[in-house]
């Protein structure tokens, strides 16, 4: 049986080092000189028929003096079979006389770099010796030329400039007869109206008139009296590490810390008309933690909270105050101020509180 081998190899390669790597702008060769899409055909015959298609796609190096990426798309069809498709990557390298080389021992690729232009080699004389890559029976061997895809054109020397031509002769002048005069036009519209001019200076002031009668006296306003109430705890609160605990201050300084302000209510006199209480501040002797927990203090009123409240909630600030809410009074009411801390209870330190607040009456 007769092996199926491509045989144009010698005759290709032997071509290709007659005329040279054919540099056609004179520049050196080296593995940057074959780069970008090399398309390839070839056509056989060694017993049977072979038709090769394909492209090599090399990827210059840098430095270019080392060895470049090549990837090889080739599918060989014989007259009576089917195609069978080969994909190859490897390296590749380029010496300074144009000679093509990869490094695979399985495809045995070597060809000359040739038609260089800007550096750039437009085509690849090689032979590609397959081996057993593909299962025809005997190795394949293809010898061709690839071409580049787009090629790089050669780029010739500028040309001279040319000599300017001669100015032409200046062509005779118009003979012709003035037209009659133009019938007046009829007259514009009227234009619109200018600006406002200047506001004119201000005159002198004019004499003083004479004073009006006295108005009649207005009725009296209703007196009112503002007193201070004040109070603490007297010593550390005990609510630190205890979630949702009441500790009651006073008025004065308390003495029922973790006890119910409903429990501790004291009695305070506050004239006999009943009024209004507000403005509550609170100082702690020093910060709590961690943020997020720490303490609310309400007024309390004969055993319930009223809106009077103000809470410290971070691990920095040691006062608070409201000074926006108020709550009315009558005689006989029982008043308390009380500290409830939160769930999660801080963690401390446990800090000693004074209050006050405002009581205003008629």
């Amino acid at each position: 049986m007769r092996k199926a081998m491509v045989v144009l190899a010698g005759i290709v390669m032997v071509g290709a080092l007659l005329i040279g790597p054919l540099r056609g702008d004179g520049a050196a060769t080296d593995t940057c000189t074959a780069q970008g899409v090399y398309s390839f055909s070839a056509l056989a015959d060694a017993g049977n028929t072979f038709q090769a298609l394909g492209f090599f796609s090399l990827t210059a190096p840098n430095p270019c003096t080392g060895l470049g990426v090549i990837l090889v798309e080739v599918d060989v069809k014989p007259l009576n079979g089917a195609t069978q498709h080969l994909t190859f990557a490897g390296t590749y390298f380029v010496d300074a006389n144009g000679v093509f080389t990869t490094n695979d021992p399985a495809v045995n690729l070597t060809g000359l770099a040739t038609q260089v232009a800007g550096g750039i080699a437009n085509s690849i004389v090689f032979v590609a010796n397959f081996g057993a890559a593909f299962s025809f029976g005997s190795p394949v061997v293809l010898a061709g030329v690839a071409e580049r895809n787009p090629p790089v054109g050669f780029i010739g020397a500028t040309g001279a400039t040319g000599a300017t031509g001669a100015q032409g002769a200046q062509g005779n002048p118009g003979i012709g007869i003035q037209g009659l005069q133009g019938l007046p036009g009829a007259t514009g519209a009227q234009g619109i109206q200018g600006p406002t001019g200047l506001a004119g200076a201000t005159g002198a002031t004019g004499p003083t008139g004479a004073t009006g009668p006295t108005g009649a006296t207005g009725a009296t306003g209703p007196s009112l009296n503002i007193a201070t109430l004040t109070g603490g705890s007297q010593m550390q609160l005990l609510t630190v590490g205890n979630d949702a605990l009441f500790d009651s201050m006073g008025p004065g300084n308390g003495v029922n810390l973790l006890g119910s302000c409903p429990l501790v209510n004291v009695p305070v006199s506050l004239g006999p008309t009943g009024g209004t209480v507000g403005n509550l501040f609170v100082a702690m002797n020093e910060a709590v933690g961690p943020t997020g927990t720490g303490y609310e203090f309400r007024f309390w009123r004969n055993g319930a909270s009223t809106p009077v409240t103000c809470s410290i909630l971070d691990a920095v600030s040691t006062t608070c105050s409201d000074t926006i809410n108020t709550q009315a009074f009558v005689p006989g009411d029982l008043f308390c101020v009380a500290a409830q801390n939160t769930t999660p209870a801080p963690t401390g330190p446990a800090p000693t509180v004074g209050w006050s607040l405002t009581i205003s009456v008629p």
